[in-house]
Order: structure tokens, then sequence, then C-alpha cells
């Protein structure tokens, strides 16, 4: 159960990213409204089963939120964490970043969405790794 709240509370602690660096939020999110209002794939009806490929970043960011929990470096020890699980987030970011941009030149007709889409994932994604090396570091404040 630890494990889930722990989960819980790094999604919560990236989310508070977004916040903080809300310029940079706010100009996804309303690029993806308003791409949502003139280029979206819901209204055309043409849904196709490769637009749910837009998830895929979210799995990405999932896995390294898990991998932050999972490999939690204790604040009370003395030891220095290793850095092998720091190296690991990073590499699951560029794996988010291939994804995202797979992502985008996947989606042909409805490009301008997908970039939005995925780069608001992207930045959640960004948000993540960075409280997930914090978690498995040990550099929380």
């Amino acid at each position: 159960m630890r494990f889930v709240y722990y989960t819980y509370w790094l999604a919560e602690q990236s989310f508070s990213v977004l916040l903080y660096f809300w310029g940079i939020s706010a100009v996804l999110v309303i690029g993806l409204l308003a791409s949502l209002v003139f280029q979206t794939p819901i209204k055309k009806g043409n849904w196709q089963l490769r637009y749910w490929g837009l998830l895929a970043p979210t799995v990405v960011t999932v896995l390294i939120l898990c991998w932050g929990a999972l490999m939690a470096h204790p604040t009370s020890s003395d030891q220095l964490a290793p850095a092998w699980p720091s190296y690991i987030v990073l590499g699951l970011l560029v794996v988010q970043l291939v994804v995202c941009i797979a992502v985008v030149f996947a989606m042909k007709s409805f490009r301008v969405f997908a970039f939005f889409a995925a780069g608001l994932q992207l930045w959640y994604g960004v948000a993540s790794a960075f409280t997930a090396v914090m978690s498995v570091t040990g550099d929380w404040l």
C-alpha cells in the first residue's frame, strides 16, 4: 500500500510543478483546446484505432512515477544513493520523447492536435522525471 500511496504522492508533486510553471502549462492547454475545436479527430466521425496511440506517452509517465516510488532512497540514510536509478528515469524520459515524436508523425491529418496533446504529456513527464530523480537520489529538501 505504501508503494501506491507514494506513487500517488509523486504524481501530485509533479502536478504541483505544472501549476508552479503555469505559463508553459497554460500555453499547452490553450493550444490543446484550440486544436480540439478546430482539428479534432472526434468531430469528423472517422475515429481510428491508431488514435489511441495518443495515450502512449502517458504509459511512460506512469512507469517513471512507479520507478521513482520503487527505487526511493531513504532520506534518513547516511549513504549516498547510487546513480543508476536516476539514469533509468532519464532513459525513460528519452523514450517518452521518442514516443511523443512518433505519435505526432503518426497522426497525419491531426498533427497540431497531436502536437499539443503529446507536448502536454511530455511536459508532465518532465515534471514527473524531476520528482522521480529527487526520490531515487534522496534529495528532498
